[in-house]
């Protein structure tokens, strides 16, 4: 799977697409490693949990598909 990486000041965002109306992003924050989701036909993201490893995060990313 190909992951975009976005780098906006102090926070990193990787997400599966270049743009996403709906699907999920994880934002690393420092140590902060963050999954949001986003719902289907737009709206606020979701927050899923925050992970120790980046790893740990996309496992869990991937599987909101």
């Amino acid at each position: 799977m190909a992951l975009y990486t976005f780098i906006e000041g102090n926070k990193i965002k990787i997400q599966p697409a270049p743009y996403i109306e709906d699907g999920w992003y994880i934002e690393i924050i420092g140590t902060n490693i963050t999954v949001y989701e986003i719902p289907l036909f737009g709206g606020d993201p979701i927050e899923i949990g925050d992970y120790l490893t980046l790893m740990d995060a996309i496992k869990v990313a991937e599987s909101l598909n």
